[in-house]
């Protein structure tokens, strides 16, 4: 109770009323709660207490989705825990609205398509976005009534979830070979090789065989997607990152649109140029712009406090650092991925030229690591302009 009072005397909670609700043979009363805090991660969501999970899903009847895994189990009654389930965008805050006319406590993790909404996975899009919609494509409903991709995508969303997500968190860093004890259950290899099996491929005897198939098919994260994957994740982090291709130095700066465009671009200019060299500069233009959308910041710029609930980018910065310091130690802690003390000038960034709200505004992303930065120039077409410049020769770029 005192916690409770503590948000609501902070405005993040109220107070509407009472309730009368069975508990066994007894009927109990509770307090009813509002939140008054918008809700930034919305994966989890509630289906109608006590329905079989079979009837939980098809519910959702008519929507652009597709069940993520175990959907035999579903079918049969043998399903246990929460059910996954990748969603068209459009159709993901629908989901809510077809148990909201009862007590929904059986637990759904929803995931768009393209990581808006709050729809995500660790802040980002839980798969890319490409493959999601390739999946919800290849969409066919079972006789029982379930939407699932088709086989192919079905086993390799099932080796990206393996390899990418929670799954591989207790993995000892450095392993390759996988078999029925990489995993906290023997049933996950199981599944895997049985998806393989059905999709005609070869079943996988390693992380490099997952990695070669999801590669193969269009379907590998770029690094900044591969960075949220791995920000709780010390196998991803010693398999993708620990071994940098390129000293620190460089950056890449988004500034993103909460409503006031291309406007606050010239202050965040003399801010970056108070600590960086600017090497390019220039508008998010037509013929980047969709590479940009999918390929940085994992491709998901929702933000519920821009309009829209989405902050897309309109201007980009490509600096380079002369004198880069090494993280602090609370610097890795938080964001391990980082190779510059100075990219933190972010924060400074944010608070001066954002608009003030609760928390600091997400005006611009950048680029975490070299590394990470030469792909976003990748993704903008700047190379030349970047091997031109003298950093060229220290990052190895000339």
């Amino acid at each position: 109770l005192p916690a409770l009072m503590r948000h609501v005397r902070r405005k993040r909670l109220e107070i509407v009323g009472t309730t009368q609700l069975a508990v066994g043979r007894r009927e109990r009363r509770y307090l009813v709660a509002a939140s008054r805090v918008a809700a930034v991660d919305n994966r989890r969501q509630f289906g109608t207490t006590g329905l079989k999970p079979i009837d939980v899903v098809r519910r959702l009847d008519g929507l652009d989705y597709v069940v993520l895994r175990w959907p035999e189990l579903i079918e049969d009654g043998r399903h246990e825990g929460d059910i996954d389930l990748l969603v068209a965008r459009g159709d993901a805050d629908k989901i809510r609205e077809r148990f909201s006319d009862s007590v929904a406590t059986y637990p759904l993790d929803v995931y768009s398509d393209d990581g808006s909404g709050g729809y995500y996975f660790n802040r980002a899009p839980y798969y890319t976005p490409r493959m999601a919609r390739r999946m919800l494509d290849s969409a066919t409903t079972t006789p029982a009534g379930l939407r699932v991709a088709d086989a192919r995508w079905r086993y390799l969303s099932f080796g990206y979830h393996l390899l990418l997500h929670i799954k591989s968190r207790r993995v000892p860093p450095g392993t390759n070979e996988i078999g029925p004890q990489t995993f906290r259950s023997p049933k996950y290899f199981a599944e895997l090789k049985r998806l393989a099996v059905v999709a005609g491929e070869p079943a996988p005897a390693s992380f490099d065989d997952i990695e070669a198939a999801l590669k193969k098919a269009d379907a590998w994260p770029a690094i900044d997607l591969m960075g949220f994957y791995a920000e709780k994740s010390p196998f991803l982090k010693h398999r993708y990152f620990e071994n940098a291709a390129l000293p620190p130095g460089l950056m890449t700066v988004f500034v993103r649109d909460f409503g006031r465009g291309t406007e606050p671009v010239a202050r965040i200019r003399d801010l970056l140029a108070s600590r960086f060299d600017i090497v390019s500069e220039g508008p998010v233009s037509d013929d980047v712009r969709d590479g940009v959308l999918k390929n940085v910041r994992g491709g998901n710029w929702s933000d519920p406090t821009a309009p829209g609930g989405e902050a897309r980018p309109v201007y980009w910065f490509i600096c380079w650092d002369k004198t880069p310091k090494p993280p602090l130690r609370r610097t890795r802690k938080k964001r391990p991925r980082i190779d510059n003390e100075n990219v933190n000038l972010k924060y400074e960034i944010r608070e001066n030229v954002g608009i003030k709200t609760r928390k600091q505004q997400r005006l611009i992303h950048t680029s975490d690591n070299s590394t990470e930065a030469l792909e976003h120039i990748h993704v903008l077409g700047r190379e030349l302009v970047v091997k031109a410049h003298p950093a060229a020769q220290a990052l190895g770029l000339a």
